[in-house]
């Protein structure tokens, strides 16, 4: 699955590709990474959101519209001809009916405004694209709301198949046609409801093959976790019910990537017995060789704790070093949260689960930087999808020593550069090759200060 962002905030355009292990942001301050960050997390958890039991409930919901549609069609549908347009008509009333009512409450929770959203520098519209090897989407704004402005389905034929009965609806292609296989019915609310179903299925079918679900731990993690562990009451309930809750939270105002952060760290449940697995051996290894020392989960007071090595203390992370306070999280997050996120039993295999790290280098000496970047990359192998937005030259050299000793795969990796334009920020792929990438944004400020530097004992020379 591939998504593109159109004009979305500052940047004139993002794409993402969701087939890659680890995709690595760079960019100044104020070039969008954040916001373009913000916005995958939305738009990948609403996807996902989809395949849950709500689906049910919001078929029944507006099942009307839907009825109305099916018997505008009906000759068309009972003559099993080919309904690749009124399938496109039919999806498009389910996206924007189920999925876009849940997107654009997640943009307004965390952005304010739909319309705020477009790019004012360059006074494009904004244009968010899906894509997956059996359809296309495209999303708009129109009066102030999203709308599907294009949906494009890539069999060249669509039909529906009654001629055998199965359990559960399923989607197939056969010679280059979409068959759509429902059960034998006569009843055209059940034969509807088994048409919706299964193009809602299309839509979340190679999600769920690629992913197990999303976490974002944002920049400052340390601190708005500290921070809000002040309201952690509060914005437990708010968070739980903000789908619910119409008017805008104000105690605190906060995005929902930035709740959803707050309220994974706050509700873990510790397990009599943790999964064994590289993930969690890759915590530990956190622990052992950068901090020193184990990180807890108080399940009383619902905070982090970490106790150092060799004594029996249990520290809040108030009173601990700025590093072990940024780790804290990212370690609670891979062994508590991502190990037992969304294990269904009808997820693939080989579906990951994605975290986006912002600027994970944070308050971290460069060679922890580095020691961290590696143990990710170790992960990204097999076990977790990243995408890392940052600031630092030794994460960036660091990276690409890890693809020139193979530790990062780049088929499966990606990078991407952020930079500012009068008209909005440019976001080019940094091509990777088997020696790693180009240096296309440290290098100037290197030579600065070198060039500084040599201007500097001239002048003391002379």
């Amino acid at each position: 699955m591939k998504i593109t962002l159109k004009n979305f905030g500052i940047v004139k355009e993002f794409k993402f590709d969701l087939d890659n292990n680890f995709n690595m942001i760079f960019g100044g301050n104020n070039t969008g990474k954040s916001y373009m960050m913000s916005a995958i997390y939305l738009i990948i958890k609403n996807i996902m959101s989809l395949s849950t039991p709500d689906i049910y409930a919001s078929f029944y919901r507006y099942h009307e519209n839907f009825l109305e549609f099916y018997e505008d069609n009906k000759d068309i549908f009972d003559k099993k001809s080919n309904i690749k347009s009124e399938v496109e008509k039919g999806f498009s009333i389910i996206l924007e009916e189920i999925f876009l009512t849940e997107l654009q409450a997640s943009l307004l929770n965390t952005f304010s405004s739909i319309p705020n959203l477009e790019n004012k520098l360059s006074g494009e519209r904004l244009s968010i694209g899906i894509e997956t090897h059996l359809f296309s989407i495209a999303i708009g704004i129109r009066k102030e709301e999203l709308y599907i402005s294009n949906i494009k389905l890539v069999a060249e034929k669509v039909f529906i198949d009654e001629t055998t009965a199965y359990k559960n609806i399923t989607v197939r292609f056969k010679n280059g046609n979409n068959y759509i296989h429902i059960k034998n019915t006569h009843d055209t609310h059940e034969k509807l409801k088994g048409f919706i179903l299964s193009y809602i299925t299309l839509m979340t079918m190679e999600l769920r093959n690629k992913m197990k679900n999303i976490h974002y731990l944002p920049a400052s993690r340390s601190g708005l976790y500290q921070a809000l562990n002040a309201f952690s009451p509060i914005i437990a309930e708010l968070s739980k019910h903000r789908r619910f809750i119409n008017k805008k939270i104000e105690l605190p105002n906060l995005s929902e990537p930035l709740s959803d952060y707050f309220l994974e760290l706050s509700t873990i449940q510790i397990r009599d017995k943790l999964i064994d697995n590289k993930i969690t051996r890759i915590a530990s290894e956190m622990e052992n060789t950068l901090l020193n020392g184990k990180i807890k989960f108080d399940n009383y007071t619902k905070k982090l704790m970490f106790a150092p090595n060799n004594t029996n203390l249990r520290l809040d992370l108030s009173y601990t070093s700025s590093m072990v306070s940024e780790l804290s999280p990212i370690v609670s997050y891979l062994r508590y949260i991502v190990n037992y996120s969304n294990k269904n039993e009808d997820m693939a295999k080989e579906a990951k689960p994605l975290i986006i790290i912002e600027e994970p280098e944070a308050h971290l000496h460069p060679d922890i930087q580095i020691k961290l970047l590696k143990l990710f990359a170790e992960l990204a192998k097999s076990d977790i999808k990243f995408i890392i937005t940052t600031h630092s030259n030794y994460i960036f050299n660091k990276f690409n020593n890890l693809v020139i000793s193979k530790d990062i795969n780049t088929n499966k990796s990606s990078a991407s550069l952020f930079k500012e334009t009068p008209l909005g920020s440019d976001v080019t792929d940094m091509e990777l090759d088997e020696f790693g990438m180009e240096d296309e944004n440290f290098i100037y400020t290197s030579e600065s200060l070198y060039n500084e530097k040599m201007q500097l004992i001239k002048d003391m020379n002379s």
